[in-house]
């Protein structure tokens, strides 16, 4: 009576129970950081993100919201670069589905909370796809939890790529919209399809986007093409295209305002443009793509698919290893593959790869998992990039801007969704051996079984061949290094973790192998095996995906952003100023959270003159152009940029004093006396039109920038502006998006503003618009008349208020999308209330 009781309690919960335990098996995982206060925000693109977290509050508190920042080389769009953005209150069916996870993240004051809460969405998603798709609740939760863990998948939380996880999650339930909307064209499954498209558009990862775009357009040519052969519903796959079509526009607008004052930055930006100087590893054309060998530097290589097996063969990535018996654990990236480096494997389990090839080959007649196989194919194939340019050299030379990504590689995300999904249809297929017990179904068992215990023989020659391991190791890390020797301990430790990994393979191949068999024969009920596949398969991951795991404790301003002594003393200086910092002590776009201007950080889209500033003038008098240089080591850049402050960790000049040496920090706080102000008048004005011969003038310091400014050409103006030693600029006002300066002269002269050019900033001289122009090669100068004046440089966006507009009616679409697909629902229950 129980186990009927029990079964009838599954049968009535299962899918809930089944949701349940997917959420606990992440809670599982990230327990803890979620009740333990750890975080992952101590690098990657999350540290650089939540650097300009309290200029965005600050920004909101002001009822601005905020398109430049002020704060990382010496001022940026910060929108248009996707570099942050305030709240979008017009996009507000996207702020009410992010309203959860946000919400997560602040119940538990922790930002894992908030993007674990993602990959439960992802898990979610292939739960219910595979349960649309017929498959068991169990099998249901196999597929689910093997998709959430595999490494390649989990560690993106762990690295800081908090986008992804974001972008992930919505391929599952896209897939399902067009899977209702292929069935039944309605304006409810309509709005279905519109919410997921909403969310990859918000999570701005071009990349990802282009990626689960493909494999959204490879689920339509599949089922197209399939249906058309059928010559069954081939009509219905049109109209579902039709509707993924508007879903998209509607998607796509809602974030207009981004993508609009994008377009207008991105000429403008090193994702747009070719830099003066090009790089010897990396030449961009007009559009600002990458040439070939630097767009496939992350290639995944044949070579490394044996990583889907041996997790360490090639190094693994970031780990944990112990030098001897008596030494403390510590950290290593031991990655000796072709790429530069990498974090961790692309693993998913041995028990999910071979699944996974079960399930393609025996339902290989199957429209979805077919599109499954393809989909995998075609991730496998895109990744290998220069190493197998079959399909790459292809996309590379016709696809519009996607010579801009740089990591092939990534393209196995799809891979990582197919492979589970594609693992429940093989659990499937030996649910049915064993309901068969025929001599066929045990054939089949005991076929896969034989085929791994040859793959285990393989894999255990391989592990076993020690000095042939070792020198390919050697070999390829001596070339990384460019011909340093390799240490023999090092090439023990990496042999002692693949020599593990490959045990640890055999075992749980055999493992895979032995279920499969004792399930054909009869011998494990089908649901008895599932579990057994989803026990073995969550502690394979589970031992594998804790390698690169290391959150650490504390919030991000304790262990990231905590206020030392060079903030406080920096933060007591009120008149205008900027810092270089060559210490290289803090992540990237730090001295913004303390709202510390500074002439460095980082952006994925800087704008490109200030990039080709730091490649020709930055390095220093008569040094060679340095294409890709981050650092300001020029003096004459100093003071035109406006730095009084330069910090490093060690003596900057023999003889000369810090001005402040930190007690909490190995930091000295160097003050420059020579520094220019933030604005200034110049009393005479020089043309240089050659771009580069004016950028080698500012390296070398060719002239005096007190008394001197280049331009480029000549302006309206320019031959009346005179000379006064007595004027003077000071500033009295000063935001995100304005500049307001007080200005007196005897004469009309040229106010030069170290603030970087852009077109979007707009000059006025006492409320009456006049030209901006580009002075010494990437500042503001405007002509002053004679007098005293209210000099005033105020930010304008048209591209972005009628984004604005777009997102708003956008959004507008997408809400009567679902209220009346609401009214429908409502409608039709009354009815059927009546009827009955």
């Amino acid at each position: 009576m129980a186990t009927k009781q029990s079964a009838s309690v599954f049968t009535k919960y299962g899918d809930v129970l089944a949701y349940a335990s997917i959420l606990i098996s992440v809670i599982a995982f990230f327990a803890d950081a979620l009740f333990g206060g750890k975080n992952f925000m101590s690098g990657g693109d999350n540290v650089a993100f939540y650097s300009f977290v309290p200029y965005l509050e600050q920004a909101k508190d002001a009822g601005e919201f905020p398109l430049w920042v002020p704060y990382i080389f010496g001022g940026m769009p910060s929108l248009a670069s996707f570099l942050a953005a305030g709240d979008r209150t017009w996009d507000f069916v996207g702020q009410f589905i992010f309203s959860f996870p946000r919400a997560m993240g602040d119940l538990f004051n922790n930002d894992t909370a908030r993007l674990a809460i993602w990959y439960v969405i992802y898990g979610w998603g292939v739960y219910t796809l595979t349960r649309v798709k017929g498959l068991s609740k169990l099998i249901g939760v196999f597929s689910a939890v093997a998709a959430i863990f595999s490494t390649f998948v989990i560690v993106w939380i762990m690295i800081g790529h908090s986008t992804k996880p974001v972008s992930m999650a919505t391929l599952p339930w896209i897939l399902l919209a067009l899977e209702r909307l292929r069935e039944k064209f309605s304006i409810a499954n309509l709005f279905l399809l519109t919410l997921p498209m909403i969310v990859l558009v918000s999570a701005t990862h071009p990349q990802m986007m282009f990626y689960i775009g493909c494999g959204t357009a490879l689920y339509m040519l599949v089922e197209l093409v399939t249906r058309i052969l059928t010559k069954e519903g081939w009509v219905d796959v049109l109209k579902a295209g039709g509707g993924l079509a508007l879903a998209a526009v509607i998607a796509l607008g809602s974030h207009a305002d981004m993508f609009l004052a994008t377009r207008e930055y991105t000429p403008e930006s090193t994702r747009g443009s070719a830099p003066l100087v090009q790089s010897q590893k990396n030449e961009q054309d007009q559009t600002g793509g990458n040439d070939y060998e630097y767009a496939t530097n992350w290639s995944f290589s044949p070579g490394e698919m044996f990583t889907f097996l041996v997790p360490s063969y090639y190094g693994f990535g970031n780990t944990v290893i112990k030098t001897s018996r008596s030494a403390p654990p510590q950290r290593a990236n031991l990655y000796w593959g072709q790429m530069p480096f990498t974090d961790a494997a692309n693993y998913m389990g041995v028990a999910v790869l071979v699944l996974g090839l079960i399930g393609m080959w025996h339902y290989r007649k199957d429209p979805f998992v077919i599109f499954l196989t393809v989909l995998g194919a075609f991730s496998l194939l895109l990744s290998f990039g220069k190493n197998f340019p079959v399909l790459y050299d292809i996309f590379y030379n016709t696809v519009p801007a996607f010579n801009k990504f740089r990591a092939p590689s990534m393209a196995l995300c799809l891979l990582q969704f197919a492979l589970p999904v594609a693992a429940g249809y093989g659990l499937a297929a030996i649910a049915g051996w064993a309901s068969e017990t025929s001599a066929a179904s045990r054939k089949k068992g005991l076929i896969v079984l034989v085929g791994i215990a040859v793959l285990c023989a393989g894999i255990f020659l391989f592990a076993t061949d020690e000095s042939d391991y070792k020198s390919q190791v050697n070999d390829a890390v001596t070339a990384k290094q460019g011909g340093q020797p390799v240490s023999e301990q090092f090439l023990d430790i990496v042999y002692n973790e693949m020599h593990a990994d490959a045990m640890a393979a055999v075992f749980y191949l055999l493992a895979t192998g032995g279920l499969i068999w004792a399930t054909s024969r009869g011998l494990l009920k089908p649901n008895v095996a599932v579990m057994l596949f989803l026990a073995l398969t969550f502690v394979d991951l589970w031992r594998v995906d804790k390698r690169p795991y290391e959150p650490k404790e504390g919030s991000p301003e304790a262990n990231v952003f905590t206020k030392n002594d060079v903030v406080s003393f920096l933060q007591s200086e009120r008149a205008p100023y900027r810092v270089c910092d060559l210490s290289n002590a803090f992540p990237a776009n730090w001295w913004a959270y303390h709202f510390i201007e500074s002439v460095s950080g980082y952006s994925s889209a800087k704008l490109r003159v200030y990039q080709d500033m730091l490649d020709v003038a930055a390095p220093g008098p008569g040094q060679r152009p340095a294409p890709g240089n981050s650092g300001i080591y020029n003096p004459f850049l100093w003071n035109l940029l406006n730095v009084k402050y330069i910090i490093s960790d060690r003596p900057l000049y023999q003889g000369v004093e810090p001005v402040f040496r930190s007690s909490e920090t190995p930091l000295l706080v160097y003050q420059n006396d020579d520094v220019l102000p933030r604005a200034w008048f110049v009393d005479s004005i020089g043309v240089q039109s050659d771009k580069l011969t004016l950028l080698e003038k500012i390296r070398d310091g060719g002239f005096n920038p007190r008394r001197t400014a280049y331009v480029e050409s000549q302006f309206a103006g320019m031959q009346s502006c005179g000379a006064d030693s007595t004027s003077t600029a000071t500033v009295v006002d000063r935001g995100n998006q304005k500049l307001t300066i007080k200005a007196t002269t005897s004469t009309q002269q040229l106010l030069v503003v170290s603030e970087v050019f852009y077109e979007e900033w707009h000059a006025y001289v006492d409320g009456s618009e006049v030209p901006m122009v580009k002075t010494n090669f990437l500042m503001r100068g405007v002509v002053v008349p004679a007098g005293t004046h209210t000099v005033e440089f105020r930010y304008q966006s048209p591209a972005f208020e009628t984004g604005r507009t777009i997102s708003l009616a956008s959004n507008i679409a997408a809400a009567l999308l679902g209220l009346s697909a609401l009214g429908m629902w409502v409608m039709q229950r009354q009815k059927g209330r009546q009827q009955a």
